[in-house]
């Protein structure tokens, strides 16, 4: 017999993120992983993103007031200090109040001031996807009705293929990179003379005197640069090792099962960076830029061939449910 969808009570989900020069790109392209994941003939998908497509924050909000009045699924991903200021917080807690609609989500950052513990309310759900420090996560499993952890990472597995690797070296550092981290490794690499294929993608939200920089250093060592594609996946199939900084790159290196080294962009990021250092066993370097330490380090890593320990691949077959199970709840 066969399945009347017209006849099944779709699932309304209503995504919100940010995304731009300002906020970078990590969230928007979180919500779109997610809904890649989460997308059926039963779930009905809309994605409101300011910077992207909303450009007025108080046109923003009223669609967080309408969705929730809707009471549809909503799922927030908005922590971003520069986002959150106190006036669009009290906004957001005075619609998310609303206790008509206990289907509020919200992924969140690892942070002692994320947007669960401001809000502080009864009827959201939180979502932390990485791991997070001892004492952080006292704090944080005080919030009602949390997961947190790398198991609930968010990517489609669909997007790890094996394919031939091109890339000796991918350097990839966010959409904005504004600690230019990016630069840092290009010069370490420069002084090593590092005979290998070294590719360096180019950030959406790269400022332009920061590109010229990059473009510059790159054309003189012959490295390769990618301009930002949102098929980044791609580049991570092609790539034997990623180096990246404290966003959720690092994450999906290890999901693409390719050794990762992490050079932390500040002092507060290190700290969430060291923890997943030690979950994954990749390698690490200090947000202080040392060079000359730096540098010897990298050699030792990169040109003496120091084996990486690979990530337990065996969680990549159960994560997926967990998070559909997260949010069908």
């Amino acid at each position: 017999m066969s399945y009347n969808f017209s006849k099944t009570k779709l699932n309304k989900f209503s995504f919100f993120s940010i995304c731009s020069t300002k906020f970078g790109y990590g969230h928007y392209n979180r919500i779109k992983n997610l809904i890649s994941i989460i997308k059926n003939k039963r779930n009905k998908i809309v994605h409101y993103s300011y910077g992207d497509k909303f450009k007025n924050i108080d046109f923003f909000l009223d669609k967080l007031d309408y969705e929730i009045c809707q009471k549809n699924k909503v799922i927030l991903d908005l922590t971003n200090k520069l986002f959150l200021d106190r006036n669009t917080i009290s906004k957001i807690k005075k619609i998310l109040g609303k206790k008509q609609n206990r289907n509020v989500y919200i992924i969140d950052e690892p942070t002692k001031k994320n947007l669960s513990i401001i809000l502080n309310l009864d009827n959201i759900k939180t979502l932390i996807p990485f791991e997070v420090e001892k004492k952080l996560k006292k704090k944080l499993i005080k919030i009602k009705r949390i997961k947190i952890g790398f198991d609930y990472f968010i990517y489609p597995l669909n997007k790890v293929k094996k394919t031939n690797k091109i890339y000796d070296i991918t350097l990839s550092f966010g959409g904005s990179d504004n600690y230019e981290g990016a630069f840092y490794v290009l010069k370490l690499l420069e002084k090593l003379k590092i005979k290998k294929k070294i590719a360096v993608v180019i950030g959406k939200y790269n400022k332009r005197f920061y590109k010229k920089k990059i473009f510059s250093i790159c054309k003189k060592n012959n490295f390769k640069i990618i301009k930002f594609t949102k098929n980044f996946y791609n580049i991570l199939n092609k790539s034997k090792l990623l180096i990246t900084n404290s966003g959720l790159t690092k994450y999906e290196g290890v999901v693409h099962g390719i050794p990762v080294i992490v050079f932390s962009d500040s002092k507060e990021s290190q700290k969430i960076d060291k923890v997943f250092i030690n979950k994954t066993r990749q390698f690490h370097f200090s947000y202080l830029k040392r060079e000359q330490n730096d540098i010897l380090k990298l050699k030792n890593i990169i040109t003496e061939q120091k084996k990486f320990k690979l990530f337990d691949k065996n969680f990549n077959k159960s994560y997926i449910n967990k998070i559909r199970l997260f949010f069908d709840k």
